[in-house]
């Protein structure tokens, strides 16, 4: 359990000898295009942004976001394989879809070996968080609750084969307990429907979800990585309680 969510940038790969050729201008000559598998409104759609903004003032070209989710966010990472390997159209991820999906699906349509990484932007642990009508104050309870109650919770997920899907279900693995997996086309309406009360959990990262605990909208429960978070100390990592 000791999983995290790493945003990467990767590009297409190019089979010709890198660097441009003498006739051609020097790189960047045009705008740049950052495809995001997810929709607007989380950190896996903010961070992108953040630096498209900063390589645009460095590069002096426009560096555009186009979020293209679907697909459990294999979509934007097809559109990018298909693109010219030229630098100009990259990809802005979690892991799912270069490190996941070849794993997790009979036949994806993109060979993720045919990506240059870039860069990780940023690595953010995951919380386990449920709606305030559950009657669990501490992961421990949680825990308890569901085993006193087989079948009876749901948990969102922002896609099958996701992250978040695939920590849930190792959770249940682990702890012997059973959920109902409702897969979403994204973490923020997943997030949203958890807020209604439309789902009972969820495994979220940290950055969308710790203002809400701390709100007292979501309750959080324990957290994934090798260490408590700062800003909610008293929640267990779940790794103690299940190596």
């Amino acid at each position: 359990m000791m999983l995290s969510r790493r945003l990467l940038l990767a590009a297409a790969a190019s089979l010709a000898v890198a660097g441009p050729a003498p006739s051609q201008s020097p790189f960047p000559s045009k705008s740049i295009r950052i495809l995001v598998p997810l929709p607007p409104g989380t950190n896996g759609d903010l961070m992108p942004r953040i630096l498209a903004e900063r390589l645009s003032a460095r590069v002096g070209q426009p560096v555009l976001i186009e979020n293209r989710p679907g697909a459990a966010q294999n979509l934007a990472a097809e559109i990018v394989y298909r693109s010219e390997p030229d630098g100009y159209t990259l990809l802005a991820t979690p892991q799912g879809p270069l490190v996941i999906s070849a794993s997790y699906f009979k036949k994806i349509n993109f060979d993720p070996s045919q990506f240059v990484p870039i860069t990780i932007m940023a690595k953010v642990p995951y919380i386990l968080v449920v709606h305030p009508k559950i009657p669990a104050a501490t992961f421990a309870e949680f825990v308890a609750y569901a085993k006193a109650n087989p079948g009876k919770l749901n948990y969102a997920s922002p896609s099958s084969g996701s992250s978040p899907h695939l920590i849930a279900e190792l959770l249940k693995l682990t702890a012997g307990i059973q959920m109902t997996h409702v897969p979403y086309t994204g973490m923020a309406p997943a997030l949203n429907d958890l807020l209604a009360g439309h789902v009972d959990a969820m495994i979220d990262n940290l950055g969308n979800s710790t203002r809400l605990v701390q709100a007292g909208k979501l309750k959080g429960l324990a957290v994934t990585g090798d260490r408590r978070w700062p800003e909610l100390p008293d929640l267990p990592v779940i790794a103690d309680i299940y190596p």
